[in-house]
Order: C-alpha cells, then sequence, then structure tokens
C-alpha cells in the first residue's frame, strides 16, 4: 500500500513536467513556423518587419537597461517614485524615433538598390567601348 501512495504522490509531478516539455516543444514550433513563413518572403518585405519591429525592441531595451534602477528604488521604498521628465520623453520618443530612422534607412537601401539596377540596365543596352 505505501508504493501506491508514492506512485499517487509522484504522478502530479510526472504531468507537470510533461506539460511543461509540451509547452516547450509548441513554442519551438510556433517560432520555427514564423521563421519559415518569414523566410519565404521578399527581401522588402523583411526589411519592413524588421522596421516594424525594431520599435519593440528598442523599447523593451530602454525599459530594461535605462529604467531598471527605477524600479528597484521603487520596490524596496515602500512608495512610488515618479519619473523624471527625461524619463518619459525617453519612453515616449524611443519607439517613434527609432521606427523614423528604420524607415529612412528601408527607404535609403531601396533606393540605392534601385539605381543599382537602372545602372546595370544600362550597362547592358550600351557596351563600354561605344
Amino acid at each position: 500500500m505505501p508504493a501506491t501512495s508514492v506512485n499517487a504522490a509522484r504522478r502530479p509531478c510526472i504531468y507537470r513536467e510533461l506539460v511543461v516539455w509540451l509547452y516547450v516543444a509548441g513554442l519551438a514550433a510556433a517560432a520555427l513556423a514564423m521563421v519559415i513563413a518569414v523566410a519565404t518572403l521578399t527581401p522588402e518585405v523583411r526589411r519592413r518587419i524588421v522596421v516594424m519591429l525594431l520599435p519593440v525592441a528598442a523599447l523593451a531595451l530602454v525599459i530594461d537597461s535605462a529604467l531598471a534602477g527605477w524600479v528597484t528604488s521603487t520596490m524596496h521604498m515602500g512608495h512610488t517614485v515618479p519619473l523624471v521628465p527625461a524619463q518619459w520623453a525617453m519612453l515616449v520618443l524611443v519607439a517613434p524615433v527609432t521606427f523614423l530612422a528604420g524607415a529612412l534607412l528601408v527607404r535609403r537601401r531601396e533606393e540605392t538598390l534601385r539605381m543599382v539596377a537602372l545602372g546595370r540596365n544600362a550597362d547592358r543596352e550600351q557596351p563600354l567601348g561605344q
């Protein structure tokens, strides 16, 4: 009888581990599906997707690095420490500035590629010796 109670006590732990591994496998499968879907897109679309995701990454980086001390001090003081205007400006401006910079870089890159393609086409139509 004691062996049955030991096995019964271990079952929930085994099921929890199984659920965790299934969850991790599901996340890995979803990540792989996203990578495959993005890899099949044209380079122009991939660049635009990166530009759309950059503000989220930049904001997460700012919150984790620049505001890490604020979170720690607020948690241990017992009362909330308000953000200063520079911190608010940083939170508000990081995402739009990152998006605009990325959009300008994508536009410049595509214009450069377009001009290179036009030059190559012109070289094909007119040989160098003429």
